[in-house]
């Protein structure tokens, strides 16, 4: 388990984000995980990943270092992480209904049919965020499926 999975203190090891979420959200949270942006290195200050980072966050894609992706039935929410966990902060908040999601090529690390990175627009076509599951566990498979699903 990630890091700020383990200062929260909670007993499923998938169920930390979830429930971090759930604070945020006004229904019901079914799925969520962590997500990093999809780009090389782990950190903002990798050499590897600063410049893709900057271009991220120029297109208005980048989210955060360590974002919440959760699903709710009609909504999904980005909570970005900071410090560790201590601070969590709704960063953005998408209807479901609006939103067209799909698969893009993983930056960084080994791509795999069941871990795409996810590119994120709106109907209109407008990109919100590009991102790749941070652990590959099956509530971050969960998340991808719901999200690559649409709305149903």
């Amino acid at each position: 388990m990630h890091g700020v999975g383990r200062l929260l203190d909670v007993q499923d090891g998938e169920a930390w984000a979830r429930e971090l979420a759930q604070q945020h959200a006004e229904d019901v949270v079914i799925a969520g995980s962590l997500f990093k942006p999809n780009a090389p290195g782990s950190s903002e200050l990798s050499w590897s990943g600063l410049k893709p980072r900057q271009v991220m966050k120029a297109r208005g894609i980048y989210l955060g270092e360590r974002t919440i992706l959760a699903i709710t039935p009609l909504d999904v929410y980005a909570v970005e992480i900071l410090f560790g966990g201590r601070i969590q902060r709704t960063i953005r908040r998408w209807a479901r209904s609006d939103l067209v999601v799909s698969t893009v090529t993983t930056r960084g690390r080994p791509a795999g049919p069941r871990w795409p990175a996810l590119l994120i627009a709106s109907r209109n076509g407008r990109q919100l965020a590009e991102v790749q599951a941070l652990t590959r566990d099956d509530e971050a498979e969960h998340v991808a499926r719901l999200l690559l699903a649409g709305r149903s």
